[in-house]
């Protein structure tokens, strides 16, 4: 078939659409003229427009020729408006790798109407939901899931010499979003979606604060490795009501509890004296209690050095040794050597001094005792404050460690002492 053939035949393909001319009398019986353009069915709706003139009739019938062969059918079925969201979500794809330039618009328009019914429910365009992704999106290569990114952060925990019980700490609370949102893409976590796990009922009321503290640094964390490109969660900037409630005191162990506790020690596990009785009337941490050595107590000068690498913010501090406090250490000091048994043998005997008892022993129990009778002995907030270790204020005390006790109570936990000291005679072990 010849070119001048195919041309002719091109040539006498006939055009889509027709105008014709319409007359009838209006009012006053005058004459009236109008040209109608009748483009046929499309997606099974008729497309016809009046015109005034018959030049206007045929630019509109080439109008829609031209857009029927560019952009295909699909394109009569969407409205101005969702033609104009359609344009804007592109023109934001573009920025993403979306849609490829010069897509033709039929594959846009079926794009766009399975967008909208998976939106539909939301109340949000296709617009909202793009510029969403443009906002959450990842740096190219950086798409990590929640498990992936709570596995960096905490090897970066390691690198950075964290200690192994803060590196469990995290491990532990993270675990939990994890078992929540563990396989999504961590740029896909939103606002919501943090406080919806804070919500659960796997994390207590009184936990939230230091859960969403613990999230907050791996999203921080997510957000420098361009893991996540948007404001960070669980920030705390919240413009909403907060729950209001009583004030919930801390609790401690009264006076009475600790002196049996501390005579039963003696009687069943005299290794754990040193430890509790640094505990109660030093207020030392647990975790303090564990790394303390003999040669950080001079009971001569009245001090405990709180070494660096034992403290729970890696900075030096001496406590003061109280007089009770004195007589329980002298019996049993030494040279050198831990002060404390070790981890697991410290818990075992514990659990058998307070079997032996019978006393409740609340969370936290020896720092909390120590903080509130403290307190209330001197009646110095920035003294006890000093003693704990908070050098910048007094508000975690007040939050965190205070007990509601008496000036009473406080003089009488401070006279517990052990019964042969109160006698006047007070064994002596060898120094090692």
């Amino acid at each position: 078939m010849t070119a001048r053939l195919i041309e002719s035949r091109h040539k006498r393909k006939p055009l889509r659409g027709k105008t014709r001319e319409r007359r009838w009398n209006g009012a006053g019986d005058q004459a009236r003229t109008a040209w109608q353009a009748d483009f046929g069915t499309v997606n099974g709706k008729r497309l016809m427009r009046s015109f005034a003139t018959k030049a206007e009739a045929e630019t509109w019938l080439h109008a829609q020729r031209l857009l029927l062969e560019d952009q295909g059918h699909a394109a009569f079925s969407m409205t101005d408006a969702q033609r104009i969201d359609a344009t804007k979500a592109l023109d934001l794809l573009r920025e993403v790798g979306g849609l490829p330039a010069g897509a033709p618009l039929e594959h846009v328009a079926k794009a766009y109407r399975d967008c909208c019914n998976m939106l539909k429910a939301t109340g949000r365009t296709l617009h909202d939901a793009v510029r969403f992704m443009v906002k959450h999106a990842p740096k190219a290569g950086a798409l990590r899931s929640v498990t992936d990114a709570v596995a960096d952060y905490l090897q970066d925990a390691r690198e950075n010499n964290l200690r192994p019980r803060s590196i469990s700490t995290i491990d532990h609370r993270l675990a939990k979003l994890v078992a929540r949102y563990g396989e999504r893409p961590i740029a896909e976590i939103t606002r919501a979606d943090a406080d919806a796990w804070l919500r659960n009922d796997t994390i207590p009321l009184a936990s939230r604060k230091h859960f969403r503290v613990i999230a907050h640094g791996l999203f921080n964390f997510a957000i420098d490795r361009e893991y996540y490109a948007a404001e960070n969660p669980f920030t705390g900037k919240r413009h909403k009501r907060q729950l209001k409630s009583d004030e919930t005191m801390p609790e401690c162990m009264p006076w009475r509890d600790v002196e049996a506790i501390m005579q039963a020690a003696t009687e069943h596990e005299p290794s754990l004296v040193p430890g509790l009785a640094i505990g109660f009337f030093a207020g030392l941490r647990a975790n303090e209690l564990a790394g303390l050595d003999w040669s950080d107590i001079d009971l001569s000068a009245g001090r405990i050095t709180v070494m660096p690498h034992v403290a729970k913010k890696r900075r030096a501090r001496h406590v003061i040794i109280e007089a009770n406090l004195l007589a329980w250490l002298l019996p049993h000091r030494q040279a050198s050597g831990s002060v404390a048994p070790s981890t697991g043998a410290w818990r075992i005997r514990l659990d058998a001094v307070r079997k032996q008892t019978g006393v409740k022993w609340v969370h936290n129990a020896m720092r909390h005792s120590f903080a509130s009778h403290h307190l209330a002995k001197n009646g110095d907030t920035a003294k006890t404050a000093f003693q704990l270790g908070h050098h910048r204020d007094t508000s975690m005390l007040f939050e965190h460690y205070r007990a509601l006790v008496t000036q009473e109570d406080g003089a009488a936990y401070f006279n517990i002492r052990p019964a042969l000291a109160e006698s006047g005679v007070i064994p002596f072990r060898a120094t090692a």
